[in-house]
C-alpha cells in the first residue's frame, strides 16, 4: 500500500508499477503480403506461444501475493522507504518510495491484498511477467498489478486502481495470456503499445485529449492538473509569475496482453513536470511536497509527478479511440 497525493488530500493505495521483462519477439513475417496475412501470421505464433503452461502457477501467485502483502505492511508500518525496494522496482518502488517519503497523517493501518484474477503468460511465450488482478480485503476497488522478475525475485513493478473494468483477455488452453509485441510490428492494434504511451503522453496536455485520447474523461480524475497548479506556490502564497508543463513517457518497460477481441491491454507510465518561476521569490509548497525536496533555490521549483496507467487499445479496424482504464497520481521529486 502507499500513499498518493489527490485533490490537496491524501489517499490510500495499493502496490506499484515498472521493471525489466522480454516481450514477445515476432519473427517469420517478411515485408510482402497483406496486413490481413501478417496479423493471421501474428496470431498464428502468438497462440503457439501462449500454448504451453503459465509462467507461475495460481497457487505459486496466490503465496507470493501474500509474502509481498507482508512485506508492505511492514514498510507502511515504519514509513521506511528503504524496505519498498525488496518488493517493488522500476516505477512502483520510485512512486511508493516518494509515497511514504511524503506520507502526512495517520499510520497506515495493515490491509489483506486478495488475488482475483491471474493473468500469466506462457513461459515459452518470451516474457517474464504476468498480471495479478486482485482487490484489498472486502473492497470491491480493482488494483491489478504487473510483477515481473528483477534478478531471481518476482517484484510488483506496475499498479494501478481501475476506473473502468479489464477486458477480457485471450488465453491459450492451458489458460495462458498472449502477449503483444510492444511496438506491433504487424500493425495488429489501432497504433502500437509503444505509440499509445506517447499518444497518451501527449493528450494529458490537452483539455479533453486529442488523437486516440480524444473525449478522454478519466486520465484528467487521475492527474488532477490544476490541483498541482494550485499547490505549486511561493512565499505567502503567491502565485508563480511562469509555470511550464511538459509530460512525457517514463524510460520503464510498455507491456501488452492481447484482449479476446483482438486488441491490446496496455501498461506504462507517464511523467509531469511542473516548474515554476517567481524572481527572487522562495517556493512555499506545503507539508507533502516539502519532504520530497526540502527547501529549494529561490526563484524557481520543480515537482515531478508520475503516473501509472491501464489502458485499453481496440484491434485495428475496430474503433479509433483508447479506453483509460485507471491510473495513478504519485508526486516523487521536488527540486
Amino acid at each position: 500500500m502507499r500513499s498518493h497525493t489527490r485533490a490537496g488530500r491524501t489517499t490510500s493505495r495499493v502496490l506499484a508499477a515498472g521493471a525489466v521483462a522480454a516481450l514477445l519477439v515476432v519473427s517469420g513475417c517478411s515485408d510482402s503480403g497483406s496486413s490481413d496475412d501478417k496479423a493471421a501470421a501474428v496470431g498464428q505464433q502468438a497462440a503457439a506461444a501462449a500454448a504451453g503452461p503459465p509462467v507461475i502457477s495460481e497457487a505459486d501467485a496466490k503465496a507470493l501475493m501474500t509474502k509481498i502483502t507482508a512485506a508492505n505492511n511492514k514498510a507502511n508500518l515504519a514509513l521506511d522507504p528503504e524496505q519498498v525496494g525488496g518488493y517493488e522496482a522500476e516505477a512502483s518502488l520510485a512512486s511508493d518510495a516518494a509515497g511514504l517519503i511524503s506520507y502526512v497523517g495517520r499510520p497506515l493501518g495493515e490491509f489483506d491484498y486478495e488475488l482475483e484474477t491471474l493473468l500469466a503468460p506462457s513461459s515459452t511465450a518470451g516474457a517474464d511477467f504476468f498480471v495479478a488482478d486482485a482487490v484489498v480485503g472486502s473492497a470491491t476497488q480493482h488494483y491489478p498489478l504487473v510483477l515481473a522478475k528483477a534478478g531471481a525475485d518476482w517484484k510488483v513493478v506496475h499498479s494501478a486502481p481501475l476506473e473502468v473494468p479489464l477486458p477480457e483477455l485471450q488465453k491459450g488452453a492451458a489458460g495462458s495470456v498472449e502477449v503483444v509485441d510492444r511496438a506491433d510490428p504487424a500493425k495488429t492494434l489501432l497504433i502500437s503499445p509503444e505509440q499509445v504511451a506517447q499518444e497518451h503522453a501527449t493528450a494529458l496536455g490537452t483539455a479533453g485529449g486529442k488523437g486516440p485520447f480524444a473525449g478522454d474523461a478519466t486520465s484528467a480524475k487521475v492527474v488532477e492538473s490544476d490541483q498541482a497548479r494550485e499547490q505549486i506556490r511561493f512565499e505567502d502564497g503567491a502565485a508563480p509569475d511562469a509555470l511550464d508543463i511538459k509530460t512525457t513517457v517514463t524510460p520503464y518497460p510498455v507491456r501488452a496482453l492481447r484482449t479476446k477481441d483482438g486488441g491490446a491491454l496496455v501498461a506504462y507510465s507517464t511523467q509531469t513536470e511542473f516548474v515554476a518561476t517567481k524572481a527572487g521569490a522562495e517556493a512555499d509548497l506545503g507539508p507533502i511536497l516539502t519532504k520530497l525536496g526540502g527547501r529549494t533555490a529561490p526563484g524557481k521549483v520543480s515537482v515531478t509527478i508520475l503516473n501509472m496507467w491501464w489502458t485499453k487499445v481496440p484491434a485495428m479496424g475496430k474503433g479509433d479511440k483508447v479506453t483509460v482504464l485507471g491510473g495513478t497520481n504519485q508526486p516523487v521529486s521536488v527540486k
